[in-house]
């Protein structure tokens, strides 16, 4: 699988968001609708084989892997992602609902869209541990 999320029907027809934690080394962009008629919380499903986060983050960056951020060319770790320790090694951010981190073959509740987590607009989200997996998402108000 190429692509990070998809949108689907659930069950009773309304769409819902999943996030398929794979590999891409472009931003998606991904619309989604906020209110009532969105199906709860974006689902996160790491489909992969290692532990993967999705983190929204102000801008782009690197993440807490030291040697993937100057490997992929992302030498300055996002702030969400990294701390940086008084021996200059990088640790990640505690787990919050803005940094999740969903393990390998598991699926997890995201961020409900139109929440403080994923709120309206535009927001940008990206793995922690691979810093190239990065997505858009805009999040809109809900429609009649």
């Amino acid at each position: 699988m190429d692509n990070f999320t998809q949108v689907h029907e659930s069950s009773s027809g309304v769409p819902r968001l999943d996030v398929l934690i794979n590999s891409t080394h472009r931003p998606q962009v991904r619309h989604v609708h906020g209110g009532h008629k969105f199906a709860g919380h974006v689902r996160l499903e790491n489909k992969g084989g290692e532990t993967h986060t999705f983190t929204r983050v102000d801008q782009f960056g690197g993440g807490f892997k030291a040697r993937l951020n100057g490997l992929t060319g992302n030498p300055v770790p996002a702030a969400e992602c990294a701390q940086v320790l008084p021996d200059g090694s990088l640790a990640p951010q505690p787990e919050s609902p803005t940094n999740q981190f969903v393990e390998a073959g598991k699926t997890e509740a995201g961020p409900a869209a139109g929440s403080s987590a994923l709120p309206l607009g535009v927001s940008r989200w990206e793995c922690c541990i691979h810093p190239w997996m990065r997505m858009v998402v805009v999040v809109h108000e809900h429609e009649d």
